[in-house]
Protein backbone atom coordinates (compact mmCIF):
# COMPACT_ATOMS: atom_id res chain seq x y z
CA UNK A 1 0.00 0.00 0.00
CA UNK A 2 2.82 2.40 0.93
CA UNK A 3 4.46 2.20 -2.49
CA UNK A 4 1.23 3.40 -4.14
CA UNK A 5 0.76 6.45 -1.87
CA UNK A 6 3.09 8.80 -3.85
CA UNK A 7 1.28 7.88 -7.09
CA UNK A 8 -2.12 8.35 -5.44
CA UNK A 9 -1.09 11.71 -4.02
CA UNK A 10 0.17 12.91 -7.42
CA UNK A 11 -3.10 11.86 -9.04
CA UNK A 12 -5.18 13.66 -6.43
CA UNK A 13 -2.96 16.74 -6.66
CA UNK A 14 -3.84 17.15 -10.32
CA UNK A 15 -7.48 16.16 -9.80
CA UNK A 16 -8.04 18.79 -7.11
CA UNK A 17 -9.69 21.03 -6.32
CA UNK A 18 -12.77 20.56 -8.53
CA UNK A 19 -14.04 17.55 -10.44
CA UNK A 20 -17.56 18.71 -11.31
CA UNK A 21 -19.81 21.73 -10.84
CA UNK A 22 -23.51 22.42 -11.27
CA UNK A 23 -25.66 25.44 -10.60
CA UNK A 24 -27.90 28.28 -11.68
CA UNK A 25 -28.70 28.65 -15.40
CA UNK A 26 -31.01 31.66 -15.14
CA UNK A 27 -28.54 33.97 -16.87
CA UNK A 28 -27.98 31.81 -19.95
CA UNK A 29 -28.70 34.78 -22.25
CA UNK A 30 -26.30 37.20 -20.61
CA UNK A 31 -23.20 35.90 -22.36
CA UNK A 32 -21.45 35.11 -19.06
CA UNK A 33 -18.92 32.33 -19.05
CA UNK A 34 -20.68 29.07 -18.06
CA UNK A 35 -18.03 27.99 -15.54
CA UNK A 36 -18.47 31.28 -13.68
CA UNK A 37 -22.24 30.94 -13.57
CA UNK A 38 -22.35 27.34 -12.34
CA UNK A 39 -19.80 27.85 -9.57
CA UNK A 40 -22.13 30.19 -7.74
CA UNK A 41 -24.43 27.45 -6.46
CA UNK A 42 -22.98 24.03 -5.66
CA UNK A 43 -19.65 22.37 -6.48
CA UNK A 44 -18.39 18.84 -6.05
CA UNK A 45 -14.91 19.27 -4.60
CA UNK A 46 -12.03 17.00 -3.53
CA UNK A 47 -9.80 18.68 -0.95
CA UNK A 48 -6.57 16.82 -0.12
CA UNK A 49 -4.83 17.12 3.26
CA UNK A 50 -1.19 16.41 4.11
CA UNK A 51 0.19 17.09 7.56
CA UNK A 52 1.48 16.07 10.95
CA UNK A 53 -0.60 14.98 13.91
CA UNK A 54 0.85 14.80 17.43
CA UNK A 55 -0.66 13.17 20.52
CA UNK A 56 1.15 13.91 23.81
CA UNK A 57 1.48 10.64 25.73
CA UNK A 58 -0.46 10.72 28.98
CA UNK A 59 2.44 9.70 31.19
CA UNK A 60 4.81 12.36 29.80
CA UNK A 61 2.62 15.20 28.56
CA UNK A 62 5.00 17.79 30.03
CA UNK A 63 7.68 16.62 27.56
CA UNK A 64 5.55 17.65 24.62
CA UNK A 65 7.68 16.34 21.76
CA UNK A 66 9.63 13.42 23.18
CA UNK A 67 6.45 12.17 24.83
CA UNK A 68 4.33 12.35 21.69
CA UNK A 69 2.71 9.84 19.47
CA UNK A 70 3.10 11.55 16.13
CA UNK A 71 2.29 10.72 12.56
CA UNK A 72 2.41 11.83 8.98
CA UNK A 73 -1.20 11.92 7.87
CA UNK A 74 -2.77 11.91 4.44
CA UNK A 75 -6.45 12.46 3.73
CA UNK A 76 -8.87 13.47 1.04
CA UNK A 77 -12.57 14.12 0.73
CA UNK A 78 -13.96 11.40 -1.49
CA UNK A 79 -17.14 13.40 -2.01
CA UNK A 80 -17.53 17.01 -1.02
CA UNK A 81 -20.26 19.56 -1.71
CA UNK A 82 -19.63 23.30 -1.59
CA UNK A 83 -22.59 25.66 -1.32
CA UNK A 84 -22.42 29.36 -2.13
CA UNK A 85 -24.65 32.06 -3.56
CA UNK A 86 -24.12 34.75 -6.15
CA UNK A 87 -22.62 37.94 -4.74
CA UNK A 88 -21.97 36.43 -1.30
CA UNK A 89 -18.59 36.05 0.38
CA UNK A 90 -19.81 33.05 2.44
CA UNK A 91 -19.42 29.35 1.59
CA UNK A 92 -20.37 26.06 3.23
CA UNK A 93 -18.74 22.64 2.73
CA UNK A 94 -20.01 19.15 3.56
CA UNK A 95 -17.96 16.10 2.69
CA UNK A 96 -16.90 12.50 3.33
CA UNK A 97 -13.22 12.25 4.24
CA UNK A 98 -10.80 9.33 4.14
CA UNK A 99 -7.57 9.48 6.17
CA UNK A 100 -4.45 7.35 6.48
CA UNK A 101 -2.19 7.77 9.52
CA UNK A 102 1.08 6.18 10.64
CA UNK A 103 1.65 6.83 14.34
CA UNK A 104 5.19 6.61 15.71
CA UNK A 105 5.25 6.11 19.47
CA UNK A 106 7.02 8.22 22.10
CA UNK A 107 10.81 8.38 22.05
CA UNK A 108 12.57 5.05 22.75
CA UNK A 109 9.31 3.08 22.55
CA UNK A 110 9.84 1.81 18.98
CA UNK A 111 6.07 1.40 18.70
CA UNK A 112 4.09 2.20 15.58
CA UNK A 113 0.41 2.18 14.56
CA UNK A 114 -1.28 2.31 11.17
CA UNK A 115 -4.88 3.49 10.94
CA UNK A 116 -7.48 4.24 8.30
CA UNK A 117 -10.60 6.25 9.05
CA UNK A 118 -13.63 7.86 7.44
CA UNK A 119 -15.13 11.13 8.59
CA UNK A 120 -17.67 13.82 7.82
CA UNK A 121 -16.24 17.36 7.86
CA UNK A 122 -18.54 20.40 7.93
CA UNK A 123 -16.95 23.79 7.22
CA UNK A 124 -17.82 27.40 6.68
CA UNK A 125 -15.62 29.88 4.82
CA UNK A 126 -15.42 33.63 4.40
CA UNK A 127 -13.90 34.82 1.13
CA UNK A 128 -11.68 37.90 0.99
CA UNK A 129 -10.29 39.77 -1.98
CA UNK A 130 -10.93 37.46 -4.95
CA UNK A 131 -9.21 34.14 -4.24
CA UNK A 132 -8.57 34.12 -0.49
CA UNK A 133 -10.56 32.27 2.19
CA UNK A 134 -10.59 31.89 5.94
CA UNK A 135 -12.32 28.65 6.93
CA UNK A 136 -13.33 26.78 10.09
CA UNK A 137 -15.36 23.69 10.85
CA UNK A 138 -15.90 20.46 12.77
CA UNK A 139 -15.34 16.82 11.83
CA UNK A 140 -16.28 13.40 13.15
CA UNK A 141 -14.00 10.51 12.14
CA UNK A 142 -14.43 6.77 12.71
CA UNK A 143 -11.49 4.35 12.55
CA UNK A 144 -12.31 1.42 10.28
CA UNK A 145 -8.92 -0.33 10.33
CA UNK A 146 -5.79 -0.21 12.45
CA UNK A 147 -2.75 -2.26 13.51
CA UNK A 148 -0.03 -1.70 16.10
CA UNK A 149 3.36 -3.25 16.75
CA UNK A 150 7.03 -2.79 17.54
CA UNK A 151 9.49 -1.71 14.84
CA UNK A 152 11.74 -4.62 13.88
CA UNK A 153 9.53 -7.27 15.45
CA UNK A 154 7.16 -9.56 13.56
CA UNK A 155 3.45 -9.57 14.19
CA UNK A 156 0.81 -6.88 14.58
CA UNK A 157 -2.14 -6.47 16.92
CA UNK A 158 -5.45 -4.70 16.46
CA UNK A 159 -5.02 -0.99 17.20
CA UNK A 160 -8.71 -0.71 18.10
CA UNK A 161 -7.77 -1.98 21.57
CA UNK A 162 -5.65 1.15 22.03
CA UNK A 163 -7.28 3.91 19.98
CA UNK A 164 -10.66 5.49 20.53
CA UNK A 165 -12.86 4.34 17.62
CA UNK A 166 -14.50 7.75 17.18
CA UNK A 167 -12.71 11.10 17.07
CA UNK A 168 -14.33 14.53 16.90
CA UNK A 169 -12.23 17.59 16.08
CA UNK A 170 -12.35 21.26 15.17
CA UNK A 171 -10.25 22.69 12.35
CA UNK A 172 -9.56 25.96 10.63
CA UNK A 173 -7.13 27.72 8.35
CA UNK A 174 -6.53 30.07 5.48
CA UNK A 175 -6.15 29.42 1.75
CA UNK A 176 -5.32 31.27 -1.46
CA UNK A 177 -6.26 29.98 -4.93
CA UNK A 178 -7.26 26.68 -3.30
CA UNK A 179 -3.91 26.10 -1.53
CA UNK A 180 -3.76 26.70 2.20
CA UNK A 181 -2.62 25.99 5.73
CA UNK A 182 -4.88 24.20 8.22
CA UNK A 183 -4.77 23.20 11.87
CA UNK A 184 -7.01 21.01 14.00
CA UNK A 185 -7.59 20.00 17.61
CA UNK A 186 -9.23 16.82 18.87
CA UNK A 187 -12.34 17.31 20.98
CA UNK A 188 -12.33 13.65 22.07
CA UNK A 189 -9.45 11.54 23.48
CA UNK A 190 -7.17 9.80 20.98
CA UNK A 191 -6.64 6.70 23.15
CA UNK A 192 -8.97 4.58 25.22
CA UNK A 193 -8.85 5.39 28.93
CA UNK A 194 -6.85 8.61 28.50
CA UNK A 195 -7.43 12.31 28.02
CA UNK A 196 -4.74 12.86 25.36
CA UNK A 197 -5.98 14.93 22.40
CA UNK A 198 -4.67 15.20 18.84
CA UNK A 199 -2.98 18.35 17.54
CA UNK A 200 -2.79 18.57 13.75
CA UNK A 201 -1.35 21.01 11.24
CA UNK A 202 -0.34 20.90 7.59
CA UNK A 203 -1.27 21.78 4.01
CA UNK A 204 -4.59 21.50 2.21
CA UNK A 205 -5.36 21.63 -1.53
CA UNK A 206 -8.84 22.35 -2.78
CA UNK A 207 -10.40 24.56 -0.07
Amino acid sequence: MKKFLPLLFALLLFASPYCLAAGDDDNADTGLDTSKRVSTWVQIVMPVYVGLTAVPAVESASEWWSGCYRNFCFGMELVGLRFSSRGSNLEGDLGVRFQLMNFAGPANSNSIMHTASFGIPVRGAVKFLRWGKVFAGVSGDYIVSGTSGIIGEKGRTDASDILSPFRASVEGGISWHGFGLWAGYGLTPAFRGSNARTLSFGLVIGI
